[in-house]
């Protein structure tokens, strides 16, 4: 009887045997043979097979690995469902459906709902990278771009730091811009609201060369007070108050036409700076108000100048009165406090301002 050489694979059967005459039972060695063809070709196939041959004919030609095909193993998807990627390129890449990973709803109703590049009104906030300084093309400015260009087209350089300077004003030495103080510094200030026998600054030094006391509404609590000033030189521990430590000069004058050159005990010998007349007490009519000017403090050279002008309620007459002076502390010594007083009971109100003029 004769049989195949081999039986691995159906390309290996030889459809004419077994030949007609050989005997019935040799048949048993093709019978296991075919089985042995069988189960070497389909190794691990446990079940029914329903795929038509029609369908197992798309596998022609497929140049997939078994580790591509392999991917398949465990898809859940329908026949309907694999039959979508009918018609897909076959340049399609695994990378680009790669890309579909994550995709939750329709790309395109996606894309749709962006902007148009041209023609778009946008709305809300949008980030953009910030453009070097002094670029003039056409790309997207922020609003950092267009501060800076503004600072650097008014103040070359641009606006210093503002943390710290409060109530300072830009300055410039010819080439870069900085903070500096303004005309006046306000340096202390001092409201009061209930009685007090003396108002005292001090901090006066060197760092200008004349200090203004802004006396604002200053109202005596004991009738026809006068308002005095006394300085210091050891920083307000005492206050210069011997008979010849001032000399002064003040004028005047109300609208009766009185005027009157006030000194005490001699102008070159007081023992205060006494800046006007007898002030009335009644708060409504407002007391005593002027600009004290502190000429060179810090100086030891020259007796030390204070200037003054303001105004005044007379307590003996029915309107209000004008007061200016000048003195000097008959010292070259610093002064770096001063107090303001009146020459009877206490200070029942006012306000008082302490300023520097810049250098």
């Amino acid at each position: 009887m004769a049989l195949e050489s081999a039986f691995q694979y159906p390309s290996d059967l030889n459809a004419s045997l077994p030949d007609s005459t050989d005997a019935i039972p040799e048949g048993d060695n093709h019978i296991r043979g075919i089985k042995s063809v069988i189960k070497t070709t389909f190794p691990n196939i446990n079940g029914a097979v329903t795929a038509t041959q029609t369908e197992l004919n798309l596998l022609d030609g497929v140049t997939a690995s078994t580790a591509e095909l392999n991917i398949l193993d465990g898809v859940t998807a329908s026949t309907a469902e694999i039959n979508v990627l009918d018609g897909i390129p076959g340049t399609l890449t695994a990378t680009e459906i790669g890309y579909l990973d994550g995709v939750t709803s329709a790309i395109q109703t996606q894309i749709n709902a962006k902007g148009a590049i041209t023609g778009q009104a946008w709305t809300g906030d949008h980030t953009f990278a910030t453009q070097t300084a002094g670029d003039n093309s056409t790309k997207a400015a922020t609003t950092a771009f267009v501060t800076t260009a503004i600072t650097d087209a008014v103040l070359d350089g641009g606006v210093p730091s503002q943390t710290g300077n409060a109530g300072k004003v830009l300055t410039t030495d010819g080439s870069s811009v900085s903070w500096g103080d303004s005309g006046l510094v306000l340096v202390a200030s001092t409201d009061i609201t209930s009685s007090t026998a003396t108002v005292d600054f001090t901090g006066i030094s060197n760092a200008s060369d004349e200090w203004v006391l802004a006396v604002i509404n200053a109202v005596p609590a004991t009738d026809a007070a006068v308002p005095w000033l006394r300085t210091s030189t050891d920083g307000g521990s005492t206050f210069a108050a011997a008979n010849a430590d001032y000399s002064w000069s003040k004028v005047t004058g109300y609208s009766s036409g009185n005027f009157g050159l006030g000194n005490d005990n001699g102008t070159t010998s007081a023992a205060r700076i006494e800046m006007s007349g007898a002030v009335e007490n009644t708060a409504a009519l407002g007391g005593f108000s002027a600009q004290i000017r502190i000429v060179d403090p810090a100086g030891t050279t020259h007796n030390k100048t204070v200037v003054w002008q303001g105004n005044y309620y007379p307590s003996a007459a029915s309107t209000c009165a004008v007061a200016s002076g000048a003195a000097h502390r008959n010292s070259t010594a610093d002064i770096d406090a001063i107090r303001f007083m009146f020459s009877t009971g206490d200070i029942a109100s006012g306000k008082f301002r302490l300023y520097r003029i810049k250098k």
